[in-house]
């Protein structure tokens, strides 16, 4: 029984301890993945964001060396804790700068007369280069008049005046004068010689006739009552000839007497009707020539009249629909005009196709096609069709204009100003504007202003008078833009009070507060929308809403500008395109959607493969996936394209600098112990020991002997580039702290941290001397103070110069050291704590990192 009891009991031992250690193995298990998860992530981490199997790395300022300010997050297999310190690694990928939003060039100004407002470009073909003003040019002054040509029988009725009474004599002598008195018996009167009056006494019987002073009222008023016995046609006549002498009331009601007498009668509405324009009465004009309408009088010839006033009112639809009606080759110009205006340009090449059926020899045909390659941007064939039409001569001065303005728009301005000062001379006013913008667009400042000044001092006002108006006050900015700022705001507001929707007076405000030391991003935001209010269509307010909205980090309206901007590609150029995709998946990388970024990027390449912004943008990408090769080559490129872009060789040194560089470090997150191991050597200045404590380095003791204290490794010299730690004084103000580089033999090193005290300083240190240099006060402004621990960095440039850190900032660069280190084959790198004999003190050290050239050897 006792030994069925005791087998039992053994038995029941044995699955105790399997049990036991099976939960000893799970909780061993359960602590090392704790361990793992836990184990600070200061080299690797998992990545930010993937997209079609490739890595991104968030392009922040955070970064695993805090000296090193364009390190970003490097992300690679589980991080190791058993890892050997000395193992090499690569270095994390660089976080380039990411290349700044190109803001593209202002408007070219548009001229007159201006293609499409879609097609005002922000992209000229090539630079505008300086133009050098001829002679001077002065303005038409041309006055408004409101006279009209005088028919023959108001000739006829100027003949009948007399200013002076005349009495013919029987013996054929006369008198002219003024009679004085008149009888039965005799006439008196009063004749003028020189400036004396004589008056002659006539006997009645000798006078064969007497004619008295009759003035053109009387005359006009005699012919009105013998009208109502004349035919209508002469009382229309007379009542032409009543309006050509100024004698507007009783024109008016001959003419209503006639509307009266024969309402059917056409001819009477229209010479009422042009009655009206002679006297710049367009409205009465128009009512007119609806009364004929309603009377049921609708034909070509009060059509085409019909539509040329509906025009001149701003009735472009109106105009168009009556046109329509006409089928007279006389309507065709009008026609073509009107089309225009409207923008209807498909319908306008379907008329000159007509044109070119019915009326070959159509004398407006190669004028207006001239216009229509102008506004799709066709300029040379605009310039042929301007050689062509110039030949007949009709429209010669507007022809030249025309020529100009394409000059203008390549670019050439030589040409631009020779066609221009031509048309002006020849008759055309538009060309006196646009001779303004070829001298601003040259330099000419100051003479574009002034030919501004002198059309609006001269009241030459075109229908764009608003815009002429607008387009001074910017060139005015721009000429002088502390001192003429009033005088711009004053012009402004002027355009905008003769047309509300003047759309370039918006878009120039926009400009005026972007630009400047008093720049208003968000006045110049709302001056852009309401120049887009005006017209969708125009592309620059989406374009300049979209790098604003970018600039002030709202990213999904720059987003949607530049969406709404693409829909315009049949306005835009190929380097128009490729810019807006850029802009694009710069707004994207803000935002972190890479999927899209590398989506835009390749329509933009597409687009136009020499695109340098685009290139910029791919090599950022590239870079921040690991993808150095490929981010090189869009370098390479790009100075191929611009060899002087300073970005590109900057960035492109930096990301080969790194590619070439290995690094590893120690965080000395370990079991405490007494001794530090792993290839670190104490030097302990006698009274002081080095050991572990909370996972760092502790410095404790009482100085006894002026030797520092140090912990170094020994490291190969000719790979070394830098070595960085971080550092904290627990307890001492006497003591002088920081890192430093050797030689491995000792002889020589140099220190660099914080004095005893308390300065920040460097020291060249040899077996006989120790000397403290502080840093200048410029360069100790760099450091920001208050902390007790900081983190401290020193680097080898080219020559051996040194380069000073401190939390990332570089401090100085001491250019006149030399310490012979490329000589030698091993380097020593550490810690170092010195304080005066006697002294107790504490400090921890922890981070260290050692980054080295890449080993021919090494992967």
């Amino acid at each position: 029984m006792e030994a069925k009891r005791y087998a039992d009991l053994n038995q029941r031992l044995k699955k105790e301890q399997i049990l036991f250690f099976l939960i000893l193995s799970l909780s061993v298990w359960t602590l090392y993945q704790s361990y793992r998860k836990s184990y600070p992530q200061n080299i690797m981490v998992a990545p930010l964001a993937k997209n079609n199997g490739k890595q991104y790395f968030q392009a922040q300022p955070r970064n695993i060396f805090v000296e090193e300010s364009f390190y970003s997050y490097w992300a690679g297999s589980q991080r190791d804790p058993f890892r050997r310190v000395y193992d090499r690694n690569r270095l994390p990928p660089l976080v380039l700068e990411l290349p700044s939003l190109e803001r593209f060039a202002g408007i070219i100004i548009p001229p007159l007369p201006a293609p499409s407002r879609i097609h005002w470009r922000s992209f000229p073909e090539k630079p505008f280069s300086p133009i050098l003003v001829e002679g001077e040019i002065e303005v038409w002054k041309k006055a408004q008049t409101t006279s009209i040509e005088k028919g023959k029988l108001a000739q006829t009725l100027e003949k009948q005046v007399r200013e002076q009474d005349y009495v013919q004599m029987t013996n054929s002598r006369s008198y002219q004068g003024k009679i004085i008195r008149e009888t039965p018996q005799e006439v008196i009167i009063s004749v003028q010689k020189g400036k004396e009056y004589s008056n002659y006494t006539l006997p009645m019987e000798r006078i064969s006739k007497i004619e008295h002073i009759i003035s053109l009222e009387e005359i006009c008023l005699q012919e009105r009552k013998k009208a109502s016995t004349q035919n209508i046609e002469k009382r229309i006549t007379l009542a032409q000839a009543f309006g050509e002498l100024n004698f507007p009331e009783m024109a008016i009601a001959l003419f209503e007497e006639c509307l009266k007498n024969n309402p059917k009668s056409l001819d009477i509405y229209l010479s009422l009707a042009q009655y009206y324009l002679s006297q710049l009465e367009y409205e009465k004009a128009y009512r007119v020539y609806l009364q004929a309408e309603n009377r049921g009088l609708g034909q070509e010839d009060l059509w085409y009249p019909q539509a040329r006033l509906q025009n001149q009112l701003g009735l472009l639809h109106l105009a168009q629909k009556t046109l329509r009606k006409c089928v007279d080759r006389t309507s065709w110009a009008l026609r073509l005009q009107i089309e225009f205006e409207l923008g209807q340009f498909s319908e306008m090449k379907k008329y000159l196709e007509q044109l070119a059926n019915i009326y070959p020899n159509f004398p407006d045909f190669e004028y207006w096609r001239a216009r229509l390659a102008l506004q799709e941007n066709q300029l040379e064939q605009c310039l042929l069709s301007c050689d062509k039409a110039s030949q007949k001569k009709e429209f010669l001065p507007e022809i030249q204009n025309l020529k100009g303005v394409v000059f203008y728009l390549q670019g050439d301005l030589e040409n631009a100003q020779a066609e221009l000062k031509n048309a002006y001379e020849q008759g055309s006013s538009n060309a006196f504007f646009n001779l303004a913008l070829v001298y601003a667009a040259g330099g000419a400042l100051s003479r574009a202003q002034e030919l501004l000044k002198q059309i609006v001092e001269n009241k030459l006002y075109h229908p764009q008078s608003g815009q002429i108006l607008a387009t001074l006050a910017y060139i005015t900015y721009q000429n002088n833009p502390s001192d003429n700022l009033e005088t711009v705001q004053k012009l402004l507001q002027k355009s905008l009070q003769i047309d509300k929707n003047n759309l370039l007076a918006h878009y120039w405000q926009g400009e005026i507060l972007r630009s400047g030391e008093d720049s208003n991003i968000s006045q110049a935001y709302q001056a852009y929308r309401k120049a887009l209010d005006v017209d969708f269509t125009f592309l620059q307010s989406l374009l300049r809403l979209a790098i604003v909205s970018s600039e002030s980090r709202n990213y999904p309206d720059a987003i949607r500008y530049f969406q709404e901007a693409l829909k315009r590609k049949d306005y835009l150029s190929p380097s128009e395109q490729a810019y807006i995709y850029s802009s694009l998946a710069w707004n994207f990388i803000s935002q972190n959607n890479f999927t899209k970024v590398e989506e835009h990027l390749q329509k933009a390449l597409k687009t136009d493969s020499k695109s340098v912004f685009t290139h910029k943008l791919l090599a950022y990408i590239f870079q921040q996936s690991g993808e150095h090769t490929r981010a090189i080559s869009h370098l390479d490129k790009i100075l191929i394209f611009a060899p002087e872009d300073i970005y590109t060789q900057k960035i492109r040194a930096k990301i080969l600098e790194n590619s070439q560089r290995v690094f590893w470090n120690d965080s000395f997150s370990r079991a405490n112990g007494d001794q530090i191991l792993r290839g670190w050597q104490e030097e302990e200045g006698f009274g002081v020991l080095l050991k572990l404590q909370n996972k760092k380095v502790l410095f404790t003791g009482q100085q006894v002997q002026a030797q520092p204290t140090q912990l170094s490794r020994t490291i190969e010299g000719k790979n070394f580039v830098r070595f960085s730690g971080e550092i904290e004084n627990v307890y001492s103000v006497l003591l002088a702290q920081g890192i430093f580089i050797s030689q491995a033999n000792g002889k020589k090193g140099f220190y660099f941290g914080k004095n005893t005290e308390k300065k920040w300083a460097y020291a060249i240190a040899t077996e006989e001397k120790w000397e403290w240099q502080e840093l200048s006060s410029e360069e100790a402004a760099l450091i920001k103070e208050g902390k007790n621990s900081y983190s401290l960095g020193i680097e080898l440039g080219e020559n051996n110069h040194i380069f000073l850190q401190v939390d990332g900032q570089e401090i100085a660069q001491l250019d006149k050291i030399r310490l012979s280190l490329d000589q030698a084959k091993k380097l020593k790198v550490g810690f170092f704590g010195l304080a005066p004999l006697g002294t107790l003190w504490q400090m921890t050290v922890d981070n260290a990192r050692v980054i080295e050239k890449e080993k021919s050897s090494s992967r």
